[in-house]
């Protein structure tokens, strides 16, 4: 604005004139004026500044006004990595679609050809991801700008894909899955919904499950129902997400929702939650639709999550069940009954010698009270609370805890004389433990905030929460989010009026807490109303006692909490440094200086002692955290001066002092030499070299680099070169690294990482001097090895195919190199070629077990894989048995099947009387089990190949427990007779039927978790009328699995019963231990 004002006055370009004079700070802001003048000529000026920053900010300010792209993309491929880095960041911020496709043509590396995609208009998008979707740096701001081309890719990549390699692709896009998810949700819905049926939804989908929810119910419904219950860490972030749109959805896609997860009382409760209360039973009673729930137990949560009616009916018809005829069982379900009922249940037991059963007693009638919600029965429970005064703890105890059922609004039912009362008692009575406390305090903050969010009085209940010992304490705070089945956090912000009753009420027991010197009240208070609120006098008060405290842990801890508003932040950090200059030895307050108040940095390098409460009178230099972006020459080039004398105190901490070093590496001024390398321990010199070598301060010329590399510290330069080669001319710096990567007399781990910058810098006569290394045996095998690897950044060159072929035959070391390399390193028209290679490579373990990632381009390495299961060396068959696991779907079925076959065969041959190891039936066993896959689900989409196998297997007599694994493995449980009965004609020895019945339970078991359910009626019965062992065995399985599934209603109970009198003895027998007792969860 000053510029601008100024612009007419020709003094200013003589002022700008001096500025770019004056030094690199002052034509910096030159450049900033002429930006603002619009003064291209003065930029361009700039832009050969002797000064790098200068002449980078200067170019950035210019326009990109380019005539011929295809001269600008020869012109940008022979420019600096970092030059072209800040290029590609304008063109894509600027959209300079034209740029961006000539730049795709260019002979540029693979990956930063992709992360010039998002710059491109989507038609070129389109044409180029699948060639480069995989090295998209970054696939979720592709998502923000090209949505429909990122879906095209991904719909293109699902078409005919298996389950496992779906899995591959949803890993893929899953960085972008909530940008797709809020730009295309109905499409991410359908495209999901359409791929997945058979495998529900992929777990990197499940943060963005609601936002498909609301876009797409119907489909989304049906996916969530086939999801499997698999979620060990994810469960409850899904559970949320889908509660949140429950209410939206109709009665059939919450029915099907609900019955998928019906085994789980927690789950189904939390769905309920979602729901109003007057839509909850049908909800319920849709899902347990064609269940028998007459031994059916429900848990607490879920009971609590039912409408009254409903929660006291059921409540009511599990205390009849014969299993909770005891006491204790009477109690626990009577806080679930309408409050009569309650009182009938609880009232004899009020004085019973136990205190347990007094105090389920007690919870009982408090908690029914508060569950009916209804104002005349809180009441009437609440009437009894004197009765309290004379027990002992554990009783007042449970009946506290019955307030944990009840919502802040629930709980303002209760007359507030009550309360008083009920604290009264508990601080009267010498015995009360922290814990019922705290289930007081908890109550009366959900209270407190729920009025004060209504805006009502909140003066009553802050007196009582006085009462009480610590109750604005972490443990007291965190027991108000404990409320049955929500568990969720306190609810805040609290209004503006409510915080400040809240700080007066709480002012006394501030004050008296700070009288004993403890604070930790004022600071959970403090953080409990919120930034916004530290400035009321109540608690600035405390605070300020606190800071003037002689406790370090307690002056931190409230100079955090001061500092927290950010409006005030800067004045009150003043207040404080002026008040104690000590306070600058803090870490927060260090980086508040440096974020906030640079002006203030003197502080941290003053030759004045800051002494104080936190340090002595000896001199004293922070190392500050930072950041410095906003630091001037003034502030930062003395601090740099002060950090250069500390590092070279040899007195000084070694870790500090290398920590000042790391500091002075990311100071934007620096004064001259503060980062020579001069020191005499090599450990501090090394890492002033890495610092300047990272430094925005210093500028590093091609000469000075190799100057480095000349000297002992060599090997840090190379290390932490990245940067510097990023600036300087990449041809030139390509033939200079060449060179030190062929002096046989330099450290070998210098030439490695010389040939690794070189693979990087990407220059065309890269290739020829890589593939020269790779190629030569005269070279150390670990410079030969880095240039093998580095040739996978220049696939495009014919040479380095040649040399790859040949480190192929190169021994252990080059296929463990080579193992390594993933697929997503390369473009997608490499890998084909590159799994050719890896089939060839020396059977090493490590390199046999990364074949799978290639087998998807390369059917070459399933020939590979199956070959090397008849490798002599036990470590090599072992990997090609995992290799067999992890390839999937690629695998070439008919040549993998013939390999079955011959190992079977082999297994054969072995003598029966041998006292030694069977080798080839071992194996077997281990490619069989290889083979079937871990998820019923993936064993549905296989099943054609699953029955292959079988069919491979069934000449083999010694394979039958293998075979009956496979069959059972292909059966299609949506019509299983056929299956079954398939399986019972193979098993020929009925004294096997006890093996058939637990393998089938087994594999039961495992479609349940998988959530594959089917109608087993006719099976069981058609089974169960053949009446030999086999086939009893098999619908004894079946017989089981299904009744619990139904709960055991008649007809299924009519099935047992037929089975207890199997006429094969050994059925009947197992057919009496099936239990048909209650259901518990």
């Amino acid at each position: 604005m000053l510029v601008r004002t100024h612009a007419d006055d020709p003094r200013l370009p003589v002022l700008l004139n001096a500025l770019a004079g004056k030094s690199s700070y002052h034509a910096l802001l030159a450049v900033e004026a002429a930006r603002a003048l619009g003064d291209e000529d003065r930029l361009r000026e700039l832009a050969k500044h002797p000064s790098r920053r200068v002449r980078f900010r200067a170019a950035a300010c210019l326009p990109l006004r380019v005539k011929d792209p295809q001269v600008f993309a020869a012109d940008y491929a022979a420019r600096p990595i970092g030059e072209r880095r800040r290029l590609r960041r304008r063109i894509i911020d600027e959209g300079h679609h034209e740029l961006a496709a000539a730049l795709l043509a260019a002979p540029l590396p693979d990956r930063e050809r992709a992360g010039l995609l998002i710059a491109c208009d989507s038609e070129a998008v389109a044409d180029h991801m699948p060639e480069l979707g995989d090295l998209v740096p970054n696939l979720a701001a592709l998502a923000n700008r090209h949505p429909d081309a990122l879906l095209a890719e991904l719909r293109r990549r699902l078409e005919g894909a298996p389950a496992d390699r779906r899995s591959a692709i949803w890993w893929w896009v899953a960085p972008a899955a909530r940008h797709l998810a809020r730009h295309r949700p109905r499409e991410l819905a359908l495209l999901l919904a359409g791929s997945e049926a058979s495998q529900g939804l992929p777990p990197l989908f499940r943060g963005v499950a609601g936002t498909l929810l609301a876009a797409a119910p119907e489909e989304m419904a049906r996916l969530l129902a086939a999801t499997p219950d698999d979620w060990a860490q994810d469960g409850d972030a899904l559970r949320n997400q889908v509660r949140r749109h429950f209410r939206e959805l109709n009665r059939e896609q919450r029915a099907l929702i609900l019955r998928a997860e019906r085994d789980d009382d927690r789950r189904v409760a939390a769905l309920l939650r979602g729901l109003p209360p007057g839509e909850r039973a049908l909800a319920f009673s849709d899902a347990y639709e064609g269940v028998e729930l007459r031994d059916r137990e429900w848990s607490e949560e879920l009971l609590d999550a039912l409408p009254r009616e409903l929660r006291e009916t059921e409540a009511a018809r599990m205390a009849a069940l014969p299993a909770n005829q005891g006491r204790g069982d009477q109690l626990r379900l009577a806080a679930c009954l309408a409050l009569g009922d309650a009182i009938t249940v609880a009232e004899p037991c009020l004085n019973s010698s136990d205190a347990d059963e007094r105090g389920a007693a007690w919870r009982a009638i408090l908690a029914s009270a508060l569950r009916s919600r209804d104002p005349r029965e809180v009441v009437v429970a609440f009437a009894r609370i004197e009765a309290l005064a004379g027990e002992q703890d554990p009783v007042r105890n449970a009946a506290t805890s019955a307030l944990a059922v009840a919502s802040g609004r629930t709980l303002d039912l209760i007359p507030i004389e009550r309360l008083k009362k009920l604290a009264g008692i508990l601080t009267d009575a010498r015995d009360t433990s922290s814990a019922t406390f705290m289930n007081l305090q908890g109550a009366l903050w959900r209270l407190l905030v729920h009025r004060a969010q209504q805006g009502e009085p909140v003066q009553e209940q802050v007196e009582l929460l006085t009462r009480l010992p610590g109750s604005c304490a972490a443990p007291a705070v965190l027991a108000a989010g404990r409320v049955l089945g929500v568990g969720g956090k306190l609810l805040l912000p609290i209004p503006a009026a409510a915080a400040k009753t809240l700080a007066a009420g709480f002012s006394q027991t501030l004050r008296s807490e700070a009288d004993r010197g403890e604070y930790d009240q004022v600071n959970c208070l403090a953080v409990l109303l919120g930034r916004d609120r530290h400035d009321l006098p109540e608690i600035t008060g405390i605070l300020r006692r606190a800071i003037r405290s002689h406790d370090p842990r307690t002056i931190d801890r409230a100079i955090l909490v001061w500092l927290a508003p950010v409006r005030t932040r800067g004045e009150r950090l003043a207040g404080l440094l002026k008040l104690d200059p000590s306070f600058a030895t803090l870490g927060h307050v260090q980086a508040d200086i440096c974020r906030h108040r640079p002006d203030l940095a003197t502080i941290l390098y003053r030759k004045i002692p800051i002494s104080g409460r936190l340090h002595d009178e000896t001199p004293y230099i922070g190392v500050a955290p930072g950041p410095f972006d906003g630091w001037l020459p003034e502030q930062s080039r003395p601090y740099s001066q002060a950090l250069a004398r500390f590092v070279d105190d040899e007195t000084q901490d070694r870790w500090q002092r290398l920590a000042a070093v790391e500091v002075l590496g990311r100071l934007p001024w620096l004064a001259p030499d503060a980062l020579e390398p001069d020191s005499t321990e090599t450990v501090i010199r090394e890492a002033q070299l890495t610092a300047a070598f990272r430094s925005p301060a210093v500028e590093w010329s091609l000469t000075d680099f190799l100057t480095v590399l000349d000297t002992d510290l060599a090997s840090a330069a190379m290390l932490a070169a990245t940067r510097v080669v990023d600036e300087l001319p990449p041809a030139e710096t390509t033939k200079a690294l060449m060179v030190v990567a062929t002096d046989q007399w330099r450290k070998v781990n210098v030439r490695k990482q010389a040939v690794r910058q070189v693979a990087r810098l990407h220059r065309p006569e890269a290739a020829e001097m890589l593939v020269d290394l790779a190629m030569d045996i005269t070279v150390h095998r670990d410079v030969r090895l880095a240039a093998t690897a580095g040739l996978i950044e220049l696939l495009d060159d014919e040479w380095a195919w040649e040399a790859l072929s040949e480190a192929a035959a190169g021994g252990r070391e080059a296929a463990r190199v080579l193992a390594g390399i993933d697929p997503g390193r390369m473009s997608a028209r490499h890998r084909a070629r590159f799994g050719e290679i890896l089939a060839k490579t020396s059977p090493e373990p490590e390199l046999v077990e990364a074949l799978p990632k290639w087998v998807f381009w390369t059917p070459k390495i399933t020939g590979r894989i199956v070959e090397l299961l008849s490798s002599e060396e036990i470590p090599v068959r072992q990997a090609a048995v995992r290799a067999l696991s992890g390839a999937g779907s690629g695998l070439r079925w008919g040549m993998l099947l013939v390999a079955v076959a011959g190992i079977a065969a082999a297994a054969a041959d072995e003598p029966d009387d041998s006292m030694e190891e069977l080798p080839n039936q071992r194996l077997l066993e281990d490619v069989v089990a290889a083979l079937l896959p871990d998820s019923p689900r993936v064993r549905m989409e296989r099943r054609a190949r699953l029955k292959e196998l079988a069919a491979a297997l069934a000449a083999f007599p010694h394979t039958a427990w293998q075979h009956w694994q496979v069959l059972l493995a292909a059966t299609d449980w949506n019509d299983p007779l056929t299956d079954l009965t398939e399986l019972a004609e193979v098993v020929a020895d009925p004294l096997r039927a006890r093996e058939i019945l637990e393998l089938t339970r087994q594999t039961l078991k495992e479609l349940h978790e998988a959530r594959l359910c089917g109608d087993f009626a006719v099976a069981t019965e058609e089974l169960l009328a053949r009446g030999d062992a086999v086939t009893g065995a098999i619908a004894l399985a079946l017989l089981g699995h299904a009744g619990d599934e139904v709960g055991w209603d008649d007809a299924w109970r009519a099935r047992l019963r037929t089975a207890r009198s199997h006429p094969v003895p050994a059925v009947a027998a197992w057919a009496r231990e099936i239990h048909v007792g209650s259901w518990t969860t």
